[in-house]
């Protein structure tokens, strides 16, 4: 998630545009009388820096965390992945990104989800470390007497596992 957040908000001091609700005229959205619409607009006027990440910093981070929790609660996947994109969409109909910032975001998300995957490898996506071996291989229970095998010449080294006759 991080890298997709980095990846947004990390260039901001080089690359920032301004939101469409700071420089086009109010649009059906903004003329509705709705309380919490107001109360927003009035914290973004005096509150906000009215920069605007490209690509959607808010709808990268939304899309990789809901792929992360998805990978690890695959039942919650088509749920987590339905709000990001309620997030994405809100990004663009609130007129606080541009379109083509928010589908940027998606690609960021994407892409973070997958590269942070692939610099941190997840546990449960991982193989096992070791492959089991097709040749089972058996230490020797007790090495006495002479030679390479340390068991007296002529003489088979007995083996874990090995019948007891």
């Amino acid at each position: 998630m991080l890298v997709a957040s980095f990846g947004c908000y990390g260039i901001l001091p080089w690359l920032h545009t301004r939101p469409p609700r700071s420089i086009e005229p109010a649009g059906p959205i903004d003329q509705r009388s709705l309380a919490l619409r107001r109360l927003n607009m009035a914290v973004l006027d005096q509150a906000s820096v009215q920069a605007n990440t490209l690509p959607s910093g808010h709808t990268a981070t939304a899309l990789a965390a809901a792929l992360v929790v998805g990978e690890l609660l695959p039942g919650l996947l088509p749920v987590l992945v339905a709000v990001a994109l309620a997030i994405a969409l809100a990004t663009a109909i609130g007129r606080y990104h541009y379109a083509v910032d928010t589908i940027l975001g998606l690609a960021v998300g994407i892409a973070g989800w997958w590269v942070s995957g692939v610099l941190v490898p997840w546990p449960w996506r991982s193989p096992a470390p070791f492959p089991p071996s097709t040749t089972p291989r058996r230490a020797p229970l007790r090495q006495t007497g002479e030679g390479e095998t340390g068991a007296p010449c002529g003489v088979e080294p007995r083996y874990a596992g090995d019948d007891e006759t």
